[in-house]
């Protein structure tokens, strides 16, 4: 017996359409995956983008819209493209395969019941393996051949899948410190959501503008952008591992868009939330006066519309001691007032240490909360220069006791 003869394998096995299926089902999932998980997150965003138009208003349209589209694209794509290939696989019924494995070439008869054919061993791809199948490529496009796992130890003696899953060791022992620094990377960039979430919460003052003085400073996120980038560029130079290339796809991808998200979250909101002349508006329906510079953002709460200020530390002297000469600012307000005062007021009275309540309808101060007649409340903390003022609030019909 020759040398060659010795090194050829032969085996004989029989599919199911059933198996195909269970087999390219199990060859799909590790980059049907990380669609999956894309979907679970677009899904949890998109509620949260649901609760915040609700609560907000239509600001939040767009994200909600952007992660409506993410979910639908994560969740048909991947099946769909499943359904396509499965289809193109042309498995009808039992197949029988006879496979010949020589030094040179793979003979596969009635491979899915088509004529036999011949390949060279260097134009069949390992693939890879599973508990349950051996999957290797053939050239023809859209072609796999499926071997029973029960034949592991026979293939061990065909060169060709030798051969071919030593090379793909040593390519993925040679890229394991550029996957290395990849995986770092994309860890860094999912950190960097939060990382941008802390800074623009800290620079916010949120003491006196509240949460959404965030929007002053997301585009803080932006500054990460590098990180996201950098693993795309990373997986490029791994494509040739498709399971690490999609997957650092996915991630930088998925980093990438939630970064450009926060960071451009202002180009959506209307740029008069920030303008003074909301403060301005309540200086001329009011008679108050306020210090010139302000950092403002503006809300509509659905009830009543409110205004988060901060004075800056130059003017608070000078406006506590205008605060201290202005009769109409008072230490507290009565418990009538807070009887038909705003909820919201209710919760954060004690931030505050001088009010002013007055009724629109009426033109007084402090006094005259009838119902149905329409007030304006400020509030300031001397010490900390938070400025808060609810405004277009009606004041509500109090049952008596």
């Amino acid at each position: 017996m020759s040398d060659t003869e010795r090194r050829s394998t032969v085996i004989r096995f029989t599919l199911s359409d059933k198996e195909y299926a269970q087999a390219y089902k199990q060859l799909s999932m590790p980059w049907m995956r990380p669609f999956f998980a894309v979907a679970i997150i677009a899904f949890v965003a998109l509620v949260i983008s649901i609760i915040n138009i609700i609560a907000e208003g239509v600001g939040y349209v767009v994200p909600t819209v952007f992660f409506l589209l993410l979910l639908i694209f994560s969740v048909v794509f991947p099946l769909v493209l499943f359904s396509v290939r499965l289809k193109r696989m042309g498995v009808v019924g039992e197949s029988d395969c006879k496979l010949h494995f020589t030094e040179s070439e793979v003979k596969i008869a009635e491979l899915n019941g088509g004529a036999e054919g011949v390949y060279p061993n260097e134009q069949v791809k390992f693939l890879g393996k599973n508990k349950n199948f051996i999957y290797l490529q053939l050239p023809d496009a859209n072609r796999l051949l499926i071997i029973p796992n029960t034949y592991e130890a026979d293939m061990a003696t065909v060169p060709l899948a030798k051969e071919t899953a030593v090379e793909n060791a040593i390519m993925r022992q040679r890229q394991k410190p550029l996957y290395t620094v990849s995986v770092v990377l994309a860890v860094l960039s999912f950190l960097s959501i939060i990382v941008a979430l802390v800074i623009a919460l800290l620079k916010s003052q949120s003491y006196a503008l509240g949460i959404g003085g965030m929007a002053r400073y997301i585009w803080v996120a932006l500054c990460f952008l590098p990180l996201p980038v950098a693993v795309l560029v990373l997986a490029y130079f791994q494509r040739r591992d498709r399971k690490r290339c999609v997957t650092l796809v996915v991630a930088g991808t998925l980093a990438a868009v939630f970064l450009l998200e926060m960071g451009l979250w202002q180009l959506f909101m209307d740029k008069d939330i920030f303008s003074r002349a909301n403060v301005a508006l309540i200086e001329e329906r009011t008679g108050l006066t306020f210090p010139g510079k302000l950092t403002v953002v503006c809300n509509d709460s659905g009830g009543f519309k409110e205004i988060n200020a901060l004075v800056g530390e130059s003017d608070r002297a000078s406006f506590a001691e205008a605060i201290d000469g202005d009769e109409r600012w008072t230490d507290k307000l009565s418990e009538d007032v807070l009887k038909v005062s705003p909820l919201a007021l209710e919760l954060l009275y004690e931030k505050y240490d001088r009010f002013v309540c007055y009724n629109e309808t009426y033109g007084t101060f402090n006094a005259d909360c009838d119902a149905s007649t329409d007030g304006i409340f400020v509030c300031y903390n001397t010490s900390n220069g938070a400025l808060y003022i609810i405004y277009d609030y009606v004041f509500p019909v109090v049952a008596e006791e």
